[in-house]
């Protein structure tokens, strides 16, 4: 009976001569000119080759532009990254003063701070420091912050100077987001 190397070394054999026997390997041939495949050394100037002179003065490449559909920021690894020695001053550019949207866990609101109703949402643990996100809003958004509940996860928006003081990253000029499309609202209760 053959061992079990053996039977592995000659299944091996089988795949790779068909393999190569298919075209699949180094040795297979180029496509045929003109039929708009290209091997791996091809480039655009064999993609020409294959076009007549007007299919190549009209060639137009297929670009389709999509609009960037920001994510919220995950805070705990926005925060990951302030935090870290080695990639916080190089992060820092790119967040202070950008407007970021986030998703966070409400821990506290405080309706009636100096500046404007704040909520306080969970950071979590960035490289061994418990973190929390303020979140400053206008007094407009008094009554929406002032609904807010401590467990509820919540989106907003706002700004930063990507600065950890007293382990809290402080966001300014927030607004209250509308739930995620991947993340809808409870469905109401149906209609009696």
């Amino acid at each position: 009976m053959p061992s079990t190397s053996s039977q592995f070394l000659a299944a091996l054999a089988v795949l790779t001569t068909s393999l190569l026997s298919s075209g699949c390997g180094p040795t297979s041939t180029p496509p045929a000119a003109g039929t708009g495949i290209t091997n791996s050394k091809s480039s655009d100037q064999d993609l020409s080759k294959s076009m007549t002179p007007e299919e190549a003065a009209s060639y137009k490449p297929k670009i389709e532009a999509h609009a960037h559909v920001a994510e919220d920021a995950n805070l705990n690894d926005l925060l990951l990254v302030l935090t870290n020695p080695m990639t916080g001053a190089k992060a820092k550019p790119s967040v202070a003063g950008k407007r970021i949207p986030m998703r966070g866990t409400v821990l506290e609101v405080k309706p009636e701070e100096a500046d404007g109703p704040v909520a306080v949402l969970d950071g979590g643990n960035a490289n061994g420091q418990i973190i929390k996100v303020k979140c400053v809003f206008a007094a407009a958004d008094k009554e929406a912050v002032t609904k807010l509940k401590p467990g509820e996860t919540i989106r907003a928006e706002g700004v930063s100077d990507a600065e950890i003081k007293d382990s809290v990253l402080e966001f300014k000029e927030c607004k209250l987001l509308p739930p995620a499309e991947n993340n809808p609202p409870a469905a109401a209760p149906p209609a009696k």
